[in-house]
């Protein structure tokens, strides 16, 4: 999903289908309080706006419009619903009412510690794992499973989807070393040094001092 737009292409699409992947069109919409929330439908680019367009509660009422499913990505970081000073509770309590999915953990922000409390009171929440791919090395770092039926896979459909038991969220072996590296930096002392760098080191370097971090690391 694209922060507040759509960018696949009808290639992208073409790709997708001849790889017999199913794909499902998202927005990560950034609300009117700074908030992410993650709207899901094949016509989700029918609501694209602005950063900032819509507030949390409008755009649940806009996804549902569109009888379509809605993700809490993320919550406890600074962008995230759990951010009191962004959002009123009141309004916090309405996303989750509404939503389908939070993520309880995240390829770039770690794990919810708050997530199981969540999904123990809003009995229509669904945990997810998500990998939130700002780069080729995290795409698929995380992914679901579910068991589907063989009739089901002709038409998967979300509705299907989300009354099954999504009984696995892992984390791909390869994205190991790349999650530790994330880790790493999370801290906002070091992420503002990592901002720097990625500016000034020439790429060789980049992959240098992060061989030498993974090696210290371990």
């Amino acid at each position: 999903c694209d922060h507040d737009t759509i960018g696949i292409t009808k290639e992208d699409e073409k790709l997708f289908r001849i790889n017999g992947i199913h794909l499902y069109k998202g927005i990560e919409f950034t609300t009117y309080e700074d908030v992410h929330i993650i709207g899901v439908h094949n016509n989700i680019k029918s609501i694209q706006s602005k950063p900032m367009s819509y507030k949390a509660t409008e755009l649940v009422n806009v996804i549902i419009g569109l009888r379509g499913y809605i993700i809490v990505p993320h919550p406890e970081t600074d962008v995230g619903l759990f951010n009191k000073r962004k959002i009123s509770s009141a309004d916090r309590e309405y996303v989750l009412n509404h939503a389908h999915y939070i993520e309880k953990s995240n390829y770039y922000f770690g794990d919810t510690e708050s997530t199981e409390d969540v999904l123990s009171q809003y009995k229509n929440l669904k945990s997810l794992a998500s990998s939130d791919a700002h780069s080729k090395e995290c795409v698929a770092a995380y992914y679901n499973e579910v068991n589907i039926t063989e009739n089901d896979a002709k038409d998967l459909d979300l509705q299907i989807i989300h009354e099954l038991e999504i009984k696995n969220i892992k984390r791909i072996q390869i994205a190991e070393k790349e999650w530790i590296w994330t880790k790493f930096w999370r801290g906002r002392i070091a992420n503002k040094f990592y901002a720097i760098g990625i500016k000034l080191c020439p790429k060789p370097i980049q992959k240098s001092i992060k061989w030498f971090v993974l090696k210290i690391i371990k």
